[in-house]
């Protein structure tokens, strides 16, 4: 409407029909500018997904008894709108996820506090975007984002007030601010190979454990009208090439239309419900192709002794292989297996953590002088075992390890840490 008063006095003397062709172009322009779809930005790469470390498989024990629902939708700041920038894997990694550990770290349930605290989505875009993405149109990698929480941090809201800044212009109290709020590691959840129950599974477990999962999502055209409880229309197919889309899973009801995931979206609180949407567990596992899980283990332990576990060695036929104490070095426990065992013997050993930790184990042949590492168990496996008392079976459930002839004996040495190590370094310096 604007447009037909700013020209009226031009046209007033034009016929009716020149008129009314003006008219309706001007409101035909409004409507495609107000339903023009909001901005989305994660690029994918399968092939740097595949070399994220994975969340080692438990025993499937610990999935078993998982609550119903769980949600940390108490501790997210409220939904803001990315506009039309390709900017979501910021809004979902640094302010959605980062901002809910932060708010869960320091027990804040007040919506106006969390969201004054919140994190900034434009520090971290702005540094991993291309050299060449001047308007933050053309989108990133969520692993990236990850990366920049882990090394650099990422700084508060009220830091950056750029909407879309190059790393240049970022004020160096930001850099500073954002030290102070270093995420300590992330792992995937599950492979593109892995079938929908472990996918459900491993992202119910992450949920009620009190952690925020990022996702990359592919989105058909429904999505982006969704309300309730979306799912996927009859002729859209995850195989099509849709857009990829960074959001923040919060929540999940097995209750709920057969069972669905709550997530947080950075396009308003007016999309939605209130910025966010369930998503059937079906339509998820078949749309999301990217599951990161933000890792911040709890720091202010009262009792040392938690950051501890059990190591157990069990018998292929089922029989526990019993250990006695031996002695205590500086506070380090020493144990030894109560019998012998002969070559080609088969066993397996189970790994348990009473607290959430970054977990370690080598062995150590004393006669070749040789050190192996037994867990984190295979390549590509995160040693972050971050759900209290939960258990790793090494190599796992289904196979067990063999005795070599070597004769002689053999160490077992198991690390806890509040942080990531070098297992290659400590070998080495065995």
């Amino acid at each position: 409407m604007l447009l037909i008063s700013q020209y009226k006095p031009q046209i007033i003397h034009q016929d009716m029909k020149k008129i009314s062709l003006f008219i309706w172009l001007s409101v035909f322009y409004t409507f495609t500018a107000w339903a023009q779809d909001p901005g989305m930005g994660m690029n994918f790469d399968d092939n740097a997904y595949d070399k994220v470390l994975k969340k080692a498989p438990l025993l499937t024990r610990n999935y078993q008894g998982l609550p119903a629902k769980a949600s940390l939708k108490e501790y997210c700041p409220i939904p803001q709108s990315q506009g039309q920038f390709g900017t979501c894997v910021g809004w979902s990694s640094a302010y959605a996820g980062r901002t809910i550990v932060e708010a869960k770290t320091n027990g804040w349930k007040d919506k106006t506090q969390i969201t004054n605290n919140a994190f900034s989505p434009l520090f971290v875009y702005s540094l991993i975007k291309f050299d060449d993405d001047l308007n933050c149109q053309n989108g990133t990698y969520i692993n990236k984002a990850l990366d920049i929480m882990r090394e650099t941090g990422v700084s508060k809201f009220d830091k950056v007030a750029d909407p879309c800044p190059t790393p240049d212009a970022l004020p160096e109290d930001a850099f500073t601010n954002a030290a102070q709020f270093k995420i300590q590691d992330y792992a995937k959840l599950f492979g593109d190979a892995e079938d929908k129950v472990n996918k459900i599974r491993s992202m119910k477990k992450a949920l009620s454990s009190g952690n925020p999962v990022i996702i990359g999502m592919k989105l058909p055209p429904s999505f982006f009208k969704a309300r309730g409880v979306w799912s996927a229309m009859a002729d859209e197919n995850p195989a099509n090439k849709y857009g990829g889309h960074a959001m923040c899973v919060i929540g999940y009801d097995d209750e709920k239309e057969g069972g669905a995931f709550e997530i947080m979206n950075s396009w308003g609180s007016n999309w939605g419900n209130e910025g966010f949407i369930w998503v059937k567990y079906e339509d998820f596992v078949n749309y999301t192709k990217y599951a990161y899980e933000v890792i911040a283990l709890p720091q202010n332990t009262n009792q040392a002794e938690d950051l501890s576990g059990q190591v157990t060695y069990q018998l292929a036929n089922g029989q526990e292989m019993k250990a006695k104490f031996a002695k205590s070095v500086n506070g380090v426990g020493y144990y030894q297996m109560q019998e012998s065992y002969s070559s080609g013997t088969t066993f397996r050993l189970y790994i348990t953590n009473n607290e959430p930790a970054f977990v370690y184990a080598f062995g150590s042949d004393l006669k070749t002088g040789k050190n192996f590492t037994i867990f984190p168990n295979e390549p590509g496996i995160s040693p972050a075992l971050n759900y209290a008392g939960n258990a790793v079976a090494i190599p796992d459930e289904r196979y067990y390890v063999q005795m070599d002839n070597t004769l002689g004996k053999d160490y077992l040495c198991v690390l806890y840490s509040q942080e990531t190590l070098s297992i290659t370094k400590i070998e080495a310096a065995v």
